[in-house]
């Protein structure tokens, strides 16, 4: 048997003599173990690229028997002789390309040479240590081998549901229409890089660029751009439906985490104001057009239904601002927002952001939603809402499940009443439950991006409504 049975690459663990231990990269369709070559330029062409992962002094001569190479360090997984770009091994060739590109599994090195010779041992931990930069040869060679890794791009969502799940958006259709109403924004939006550069770099737009946006030519200043429009659209979704970190989302996309802070404010100021036109507050007519069965019999005056939902967020380091996020409800530091939505369940109001620490007949108060409250209009609510006399400066009635009196048991007519509310408020649960399938309201949010709080939830809220109805 020959001793000399393993890959000659140096960080390679690959072995004829143990064909159960083969490491095999995704680039490779069948691994296989080439032999060394005769020609003397293709052999010194390939002993320069093996030796950049040793350290000795590696010399076969041309056509030496027992040296070999596997297919994983070949571009294409393996030999091409018809075309000498990529007939000779580029890849996976030093330490560092294992590190990010294999298993955890096989970064543990096993010794399973026989050799026997003394100070083979040291040798072996002093290439498991070795990360140096690479050989200074050069390979006189217009071939640069294939990028393993890419940002990514929606192509490769190529199912509905995987659109849906990394998205929110119900379909491809739906994602290619909203990105198609942004992008005309998008091509000259200036990107948020802190307050003092950003107001710095601002300007009024010349004509020639209203010209050049009109016509879908890029016309902003500064370095180019590191994604495509797509990619900076999609990373944004992705972090509000999947809450990743910023150091993630860089890592996928192969920029920096600043480079995805400064695109992801930029982008969700940009989407709360352009998708804001998807939550309407519709007329009484129209409500009435679309209203559920569930409701005609029972409940025809109800114009919408309103509740308060609550969304952690880390602990703030200032005590005023401490103080104003504690929820006694929640025993946690949240922001607070109401919702309201049609009785056949789409959004039709979203407050501001406030601490929780306020209370919902603050919020109903403070938030300018009585503003939209018309005569003979019918607001159902839960029984925290006492906003009965709100309501009524604006002549509109107020529907909450009746109260029960201490120590005495409820009527049948108010328990009747308090399961009919009931049957039909769930659906707001059900609407507030569409807009936390976004992780961003479900996870912590980070301090500072609390200030990002209202366009987030405007933006989660606008992107529930291109749903189906919750009730018909």
């Amino acid at each position: 048997m020959p001793s000399h049975a393993r890959c000659a690459v140096g960080y390679c663990d690959n072995d004829k003599r143990y064909p159960d231990l083969y490491v095999k990269r995704s680039h490779v369709e069948n691994l296989c173990f080439h032999k060394w070559p005769k020609d003397e330029t293709t052999a010194e062409l390939w002993r320069k690229q093996v030796l950049k992962s040793r350290q000795d002094d590696f010399n076969p001569k041309p056509g030496a028997s027992g040296t070999f190479v596997c297919s994983n360090h070949f571009p294409l997984g393996k030999r091409t002789p018809n075309n000498p770009k990529t007939d000779f091994p580029s890849v996976f060739l030093n330490l560092s390309d294992y590190k990010t590109q294999s298993s955890p599994k096989k970064r543990r090195r096993i010794n399973i040479s026989t050799s026997e010779e003394p100070g083979e041992d040291t040798e072996m931990q002093q290439l498991e240590q070795h990360s140096g930069p690479e050989s200074s040869d050069t390979i006189d060679s217009d071939f640069e081998p294939p990028s393993l890794m890419v940002p990514l791009r929606f192509e490769q969502l190529t199912r509905e549901c995987d659109v849906k799940f990394y998205t929110g958006i119900p379909s491809t259709e739906a994602f290619h229409c909203i990105f198609e109403h942004l992008s005309p924004k998008a091509l000259h939006m200036q990107y948020w890089r802190g307050t003092q550069q950003t107001q710095r770099e601002s300007r009024p737009v010349s004509p020639f660029e209203e010209y050049a946006s009109s016509v879908g030519v890029e016309s902003r200043r500064g370095p180019p751009r590191k994604l495509r429009l797509e990619e900076e659209f999609l990373l944004t979704l992705r972090k509000l439906r999947l809450a990743l970190m910023n150091l993630d989302l860089a890592f996928r996309f192969k920029i920096s985490d600043g480079s995805v802070s400064s695109i992801f404010i930029t982008w969700i100021k940009l989407m709360s104001k352009e998708l804001a036109v998807l939550i309407i507050w519709p007329t009484r007519a129209q409500i009435k057009e679309n209203l559920p069965k569930c409701f005609k019999a029972l409940y025809p005056k109800v114009r919408c239904i309103i509740d308060c939902f609550e969304c952690f967020t880390n602990t703030p380091s200032g005590l005023d601002l401490a103080a104003t996020m504690w929820s006694e409800y929640k025993h946690h530091y949240t922001y607070k927002v109401l919702v309201a939505i049609t009785p056949n369940g789409a959004i039709s109001y979203v407050s501001p952001a406030y601490g929780g620490r306020a209370t919902d007949v603050f919020i109903v108060r403070d938030s300018g939603f009585l503003n939209l409250v018309e005569p003979f209009d019918e607001i159902m609510a839960d029984r925290g809402f006492k906003i009965r006399e709100e309501l009524m400066m604006h002549m509109a009635t107020l529907c909450i499940p009746p109260s029960k009196a201490k120590s005495m048991q409820m009527l049948p007519s108010d328990v009747r009443k308090t399961s009919n509310i009931a049957n039909v408020r769930i659906y707001v649960e059900q609407a507030i439950g569409r807009m936390k399938v976004f992780h961003i309201l479900k996870n912590e949010l980070p301090i500072s991006m609390v200030p990002l709080a209202d366009d987030i939830v405007r933006v989660c809220g606008a992107l529930c409504n291109l749903l189906p109805p919750l009730c018909v």
